[in-house]
């Protein structure tokens, strides 16, 4: 495989994650997908930095993966399909930068909700990792 496909494919699953936070309480707000296409588009920017992700590709993408997720998230085994997608993620430096999109979508409509709460739990203990300092979230997200 090459660089730049594991790349895409790394995007993708990330991307995968940002669209379970949205949808792990079987609701999607605006301001949640207004927070998932920033975060997208801040991780393509990390990975991928020469490639630019119109807004437009990203939300046509959301559209597509939706079905799946919801499905996904419906099935008996959503809690082990979440934490094989966590598992994906190769690195700290990564690890913190999803860590902090998966808490700007779920608390950017100013409720953090059961799902998401365990969700957060779940990519940390995925992680074997606590919560990071504030300045290690703030370095990832931006």
């Amino acid at each position: 495989m090459s660089q730049s496909s594991e790349t895409d494919e790394l995007l993708q699953t990330i991307a995968t994650i940002f669209a379970v936070t949205v949808l792990l309480d079987k609701k999607q707000r605006d301001q949640e997908l207004i927070e998932f296409c920033h975060a997208v588009s801040v991780a393509n920017r990390h990975l991928r930095p020469d490639v630019i992700l119109p807004r437009t590709t990203i939300l046509k993408w959301y559209g597509e993966l939706k079905p799946e997720v919801v499905s996904r998230l419906a099935g008996q085994d959503a809690w082990s399909w979440k934490r094989e997608l966590l598992s994906r993620i190769p690195n700290a430096e990564i690890r913190n930068l999803v860590l902090a999109s998966i808490f700007t979508i779920s608390v950017c409509d100013y409720e953090l909700r059961d799902e998401e709460s365990a969700f957060i739990k779940l990519a940390l203990d995925t992680w074997k990792t606590g919560v990071p300092l504030s300045a290690d979230l703030a370095t990832a997200a931006f």
